[in-house]
């Protein structure tokens, strides 16, 4: 498997072409949340109410020569209630941004930005997918992360690249595959490109400065809090 997946890289990459840079909008999709017929009312009458009000939201990926920028594309929403505001916190995407000359990939929770580990440890699959005429290829990776209460969680990650693209970045954080991520899939959440622009100029990313902190001193925080 691994002999047929280096050849179609191979491949590909030879049709491939190098971009300065690169704008790319994703849809976030939600799966609704399960209700049991054994759950007491009121919280049968909670998940309804949080799947109603499920969100599609849309985010941007900005790529420079510097590194990119994930974030949430601001939209304002008249009919937003408790029950919305419950729902986007359930399925959370946050921002993102990585420089590449400090090497440090930046997660922003409101005011924080933590620090975050960006070793993937990947598992690249023969399935392919096209999305918006890109050849895109399947791969795998688990990551483990520290809770609130100090214990270790762990997540499977699946995620669908094209090697025709020659960033290997994506959307939430995940990157360190052999072309740009167009589709992400954990924790009941899928973010899907729907817009791809490339560009051969330099773009210009407004990235934040850096004031962060590790993620155990920002799980510190929030037990102490």
């Amino acid at each position: 498997m691994f002999k047929f997946i280096i050849f179609g890289l191979v491949f590909v990459n030879s049709f491939s072409q190098n971009y300065t840079s690169a704008e790319v909008k994703y849809s976030g999709l939600y799966s609704k949340l399960e209700i049991k017929e054994t759950s007491p009312q009121n919280v049968k009458d909670l998940f309804t109410n949080i799947n109603e009000n499920l969100n599609d939201k849309e985010f941007i990926l900005k790529i420079n020569s510097k590194g990119f920028y994930f974030k949430e594309v601001d939209k304002v929403n008249l009919d937003e209630n408790k029950y919305t505001k419950i729902a986007n916190t359930i399925f959370l995407v946050n921002n993102f941004f990585f420089l590449k000359n400090s090497s440090l990939l930046i997660k922003e929770i409101g005011d924080a930005q933590i620090e975050t580990d960006f070793s993937y440890d990947w598992s690249l699959l023969n399935e392919t997918k096209e999305i918006d005429k890109f050849l895109c290829y399947k791969a795998e990776c688990i990551i483990t992360f520290n809770t609130r209460s100090g214990g270790e969680g762990s997540r499977a990650i699946t995620a669908l690249y094209t090697p025709q693209i020659n960033f290997n970045y994506g959307p939430n954080g995940y990157m360190g595959l052999p072309g740009l991520i167009l589709e992400l899939e954990y924790n009941k959440t899928k973010l899907v490109a729907k817009e791809i622009k490339l560009f051969n100029n330099e773009i210009s990313i407004d990235f934040p400065k850096i004031k962060s902190i590790s993620e155990k001193e920002f799980v510190e925080r929030t037990k102490m809090n």
